[in-house]
C-alpha cells in the first residue's frame, strides 16, 4: 500500500489527474475472464520461450473463441451466437482477436 500512495502523492504534487483504482466487482465479466484464463492456460503451462507462449496463448484464445459454449451466448459457441444472431456475412464469422 506504500507504493500506491507514493504514486498517488507524486501525481498530486505534479499535478497529475490519474483514474481511481477499481475493485473487481466494478468490471465482473473482465474479471471472470481473467480467472478463466488464469486457471485454464497460465496456472497449467510451463514456458519455454515467448514464441512458444504466445503460440500455446493463441491456440488457447482460439479455443475460447470460437470452439467452447459461454453462458452469455445461451450455450452456443461464438461462432454458433454471431451466425443466430445475423454477425455472420457470407460464412465468415466476424470476431474480434482480442490479442
Amino acid at each position: 500500500m506504500y507504493f500506491a500512495n507514493s504514486i498517488f502523492l507524486l501525481a498530486i504534487r505534479r499535478r497529475v489527474m490519474i483514474g481511481i483504482w477499481a475493485t473487481p466487482t466494478d468490471n465482473a465479466h473482465i474479471e471472470s475472464f481473467n480467472g478463466t484464463l488464469r486457471d485454464e492456460f497460465l496456472n497449467v503451462n510451463w514456458f519455454q520461450s515467448i514464441n512458444e507462449a504466445k503460440e500455446l496463448c493463441e491456440a488457447w484464445r482460439r479455443d475460447y473463441n470460437e470452439s467452447r459454449p459461454h453462458m452469455a451466448h445461451n450455450g452456443k459457441t461464438p461462432a454458433e451466437f454471431a451466425e443466430y444472431s445475423g454477425l455472420c456475412q457470407s460464412e465468415q464469422v466476424q470476431i474480434a482477436a482480442g490479442f
